[in-house]
């Protein structure tokens, strides 16, 4: 998962995503919780886009992913900007780290793509061990709503000169889980001929109810469910949700 992908995900995605704007709300986020925030630890980091913003602003990041591909960007960029950022690949779910961070972060439904409890259960729980007492936890995840009715079985498409994809989702009711078969052609650069390949990824669905009692299983407390950056209380309808909570 995000393999060849990878190179192609910054031009398919930020047309849509305002990262600044998001990186903002992030960091007032972290101002409103009370507490001193300089380590930030951020869990599915990417190509950075959250990662590099939050670290101009002059916060210490170190960032997580599972794709060698997407941290191999993300280097790269803020090599480039010659900011000072911890990568490591690796599972959230089984990746140990020390109690050094005042906070975390995870940005695009990072944890829809973890497909049981009980691996979220042990994200959780090293997130909680990562953080110092009295750290801020802020994450999002997609909704029922996304994934069952708008992705559904639904096919979606893109197409410009040099790319081309198409989107085809399955819904398993039983599993909850969306997955999505993604098949690219990609112009070679400077050619003329179009490279194909395919990315297979799913998505599970996390009821907020069940997200809630699996953070305070790991240890978590005063936890606050939203729509996405939103202040506003969660509905059916919402596409995502923000979830804090507090070590």
């Amino acid at each position: 998962m995000y393999k060849k992908m990878a190179a192609l995900y910054d031009k398919l995605i930020q047309a849509d995503i305002d990262y600044e704007s998001w990186a903002e709300y992030l960091t007032r986020m972290l101002e409103q919780s009370g507490i001193q925030v300089k380590d930030i630890l951020e869990v599915g980091s990417g190509t950075g886009n959250i990662t590099l913003p939050l670290a101009r602003k002059g916060f210490n990041l170190t960032g997580i992913d599972t794709s060698e591909d997407m941290l191999s960007i993300a280097d790269e960029k803020s090599f480039g900007e010659g900011l000072n950022i911890r990568w490591l690949n690796g599972d959230i779910s089984s990746l140990k780290l020390d109690a050094k961070y005042d906070a975390a972060i995870s940005c695009l439904d990072t944890f829809n793509y973890i497909l049981s409890d009980e691996s979220v259960q042990a994200a959780f729980e090293n997130i909680f061990r990562a953080l110092k007492p009295g750290g801020i936890f802020i994450f999002d995840i997609n909704s029922r709503y996304l994934l069952e009715e708008i992705y559904g079985s639904n096919s979606f498409n893109y197409a410009d000169d040099d790319i081309c994809y198409l989107w085809e989702c399955c819904y398993d009711e039983n599993s909850e889980i969306n997955e999505y078969a993604i098949t690219f052609f990609v112009r070679e650069e400077g050619g003329t001929l179009y490279e194909r390949f395919e990315e297979v990824h799913c998505q599970r669905v996390y009821d907020p109810f069940k997200i809630k009692e699996l953070l305070e299983l790991s240890g978590f407390s005063n936890i606050k469910i939203t729509g996405f950056m939103s202040d506003a209380t969660w509905c059916e309808t919402d596409e995502k949700l923000q979830i804090t909570a507090v070590r």
